[in-house]
This record gives C-alpha cells, sequence and structure tokens, in this order.
C-alpha cells in the first residue's frame, strides 16, 4: 500500500488523527459550533458520521491526550496522534504516527505514545520561549 499526499491537499480536521486532537481542545461551544458544520460522509465503514458520536470521541480524546483513527478516512490506514500543548488547556498543534494495517498494528502504533508524547513537549517547548 502506498499514500501520497499532494501539497496543498486537506483532510477534513475531524477524519485525521493530527487534525482531531486540535478540534478535541478547542473550548467546548466553538467546538460544537465546528461539530454542528463539519460535513460528515463516509469514507470508509468505520468513517463517523453521527455528530454525538463526534462530539463523544472529541471529549476522550480531550481526556486521555490521545487520538486513534483506525480506516475511517482510508481503508487500511491506521493513525494515532497526541497533542503539542501550549498550557493545560490549549493545543497548538499534534504530533501523529501513521501506517498500513498490514504492517502495523494498532498495538503496534500505542508502542510510539511515550516518544510521541516527549516530542510533543519539546516542539511545545519552542513555543513557549
Amino acid at each position: 500500500m502506498r499514500m501520497h499526499l499532494q501539497p496543498g491537499s486537506h483532510v477534513p480536521l475531524h477524519r485525521s488523527a493530527s487534525g482531531k486532537v486540535p478540534l478535541s481542545f478547542l473550548p467546548k461551544e466553538r467546538r460544537d459550533r465546528m461539530v454542528d458544520t463539519l460535513p460528515l460522509h463516509a469514507y470508509s465503514e468505520r468513517t463517523i458520521i453521527d455528530r454525538e458520536a463526534l462530539r463523544k470521541e472529541l471529549a476522550t480524546t480531550r481526556k486521555r491526550t490521545l487520538t486513534i483513527k483506525e480506516r475511517e478516512h482510508l481503508q487500511g490506514v491506521i493513525a494515532i496522534a497526541v497533542p503539542v500543548m501550549l498550557d493545560r488547556n490549549r493545543a497548538c498543534a499534534a504530533i501523529a504516527v501513521q501506517a498500513p494495517v498490514g504492517r502495523l498494528t494498532l498495538d503496534d502504533l500505542l508502542a510510539f505514545v511515550p516518544d510521541l508524547r516527549k516530542a510533543a513537549e519539546e516542539t511545545a517547548e519552542t513555543f513557549r520561549t
């Protein structure tokens, strides 16, 4: 499997691991407004197309400071992401890793979480100084 995104291409926030993280850390009122306007189309059988289910997943992402995407945008691709936190409540970016499901399992990806968190903290320090 090969995945290639052209420069300038984009994936809607709610369908990517690195997009879901900052979306989950928006103030609740703003996050709810965004969720109300997102086009929730199925791109795979696992794509979240229910607004309440998306709200619940964003709340879970915020609580555990980790998001997991299993074939929601593209069949055969899994991803995880952690936030780059400016302070306790504000994420400015995300650090993510993705892989084809045939190459790595979700458990394999989750083994990267400590390194991703370390990289996120180091990145956050550059924004704080």
